[in-house]
């Protein structure tokens, strides 16, 4: 899995920025049951105000989510190539 979860993670990378991919196990743990969805930032968070440990709290910003589930590795990656070859470029 971990080559799938780097060639899925460096394709998201590639695209900008701005999209982001969010991956989760589901319960039973185990070979296949990890789940992907692929966001982008409409609006980046931004720092609202000043936490006394000098860190900074961030708005939520807006984020726009693709496909209707998440998808397991490999139809994901599938799903993946054909954005990139048709939506994005």
């Amino acid at each position: 899995m971990a080559a799938t979860l780097n060639r899925i993670l460096k394709k998201v990378e590639d695209l900008g920025d701005e999209y982001f991919v969010i991956h989760s196990e589901i319960k039973p743990y185990g070979p296949g049951t990890r789940r992907f969805i692929l966001g982008k930032h409409m609006e980046l968070p931004k720092k609202i105000e000043k936490l006394p440990n000098g860190k900074f709290a961030r708005s939520q910003g807006v984020q726009m989510y693709f496909g209707k589930v998440p998808l397991p590795a490999l139809e994901f990656e599938k799903w993946l190539d054909e954005f990139i070859k048709g939506e994005h470029m």
